[in-house]
């Protein structure tokens, strides 16, 4: 057998990457993404599972069970998902035998269309997250036996720090092929290879869609603002974000329900009214709109 380092640079002998439809481990094989998780993580992965009597882990790990876990499963054929976010747990059902997109952000799981919610929480796990399998205290468990993986994001705050797309490197070996530092990463164990996708398929290099948040209404220091990413904006304007960026509206004040003093507005339809908060996701081109006729409450539109 031949030894491999985990990491090797470059694509091709002809300077490009061979991107295939998916890698699959055999039951045994996993990778170590060298990152720990925390409150701030995102992870978007597009995976499938043709069917399973055991269950196994797409994602994750954890200090122990329920400690500073940020972890995904599938249970015994059920289509139910379990995932675990600090010391906390949270289920839903959808299918996973179709190639399907996995969200992750923060405290809110996505899986298709569906999703669920963990209340928010600070926490660190201490060991580094594991794909097909759960790094439970520094050992591999639950390793996904059939999982095929197209592509896996991994944020740490809103920032891209890995972004692994499934390939074959120029000697056949089938891995991932990460965009950010443009070289080949091996997993532990041995994994196969889907065919090959010309240009990348729909992965490829690609970044995530981005789209325009228009923010229109009086916006001031005095009676509201704006933070998107961690910029403070006190005019209306329009911004840039990352597909799947969540978007918190609210409005402060003695006012409750009360249309006409204040009200906020989504592409041209009402959606709050008074004090209150309204929660959005972007997934298009948007225009939030703010309006008021008193001067007894504040306004804040925040993305983290």
């Amino acid at each position: 057998m031949k030894c491999r380092l985990p990491m090797r640079i470059g694509g091709g002998s002809s300077g490009g990457v061979n991107y295939v439809e998916w890698i699959k481990g055999d039951g045994s094989s996993y990778f170590d993404t060298g990152f720990k998780p925390n409150q701030n993580t995102r992870v978007v992965m597009k995976a499938k599972h043709p069917s399973t009597t055991t269950e196994f882990f797409l994602f994750g790990a954890r200090n122990g069970y329920l400690n500073s876990a940020f972890d995904l499963r599938i249970r015994n054929n059920s289509a139910a998902w379990l995932a675990e976010y600090a010391n906390k747990t949270a289920s839903l059902t959808a299918d996973y035998t179709q190639m399907q997109t996995v969200d992750f952000n923060k405290n809110v799981l996505k899986v298709g269309s569906v999703s669920t919610s963990f209340t928010a929480a600070t926490f660190q796990c201490n060991y580094n997250l594991y794909l097909f399998a759960l790094n439970n205290v520094g050992g591999a468990a639950n390793i996904a036996p059939n999982l095929s993986v197209e592509q896996c994001q991994i944020y740490d705050n809103g920032t891209l720090v890995k972004d692994y797309r499934a390939a074959v490197d120029p000697d056949g070996v089938a891995c991932f092929y990460e965009e950010i530092s443009k070289a080949y990463e091996y997993g532990a164990g041995t994994f196969t290879a889907g065919a090959s996708i010309s240009g990348g398929g729909s992965g490829g290099g690609t970044t995530p869609k981005e789209y325009a948040v228009t923010l229109s209404g009086t916006f001031s220091s005095s009676y509201g603002y704006v933070t998107i990413n961690g910029t403070k904006y006190t005019t209306a304007t329009t911004v840039n974000v990352a597909e799947g960026t969540a978007v918190s509206v609210y409005v402060a004040g003695t006012y409750t329900n009360y249309d006409g003093l204040a009200n906020v507005t989504l592409n041209g339809t009402k959606v709050q009214n008074g004090k209150g908060t309204y929660n959005h996701t972007v997934t298009s081109n948007c225009k939030i709109t703010m309006s008021y006729s008193q001067s007894s409450y504040k306004a804040a539109i925040t993305t983290e």
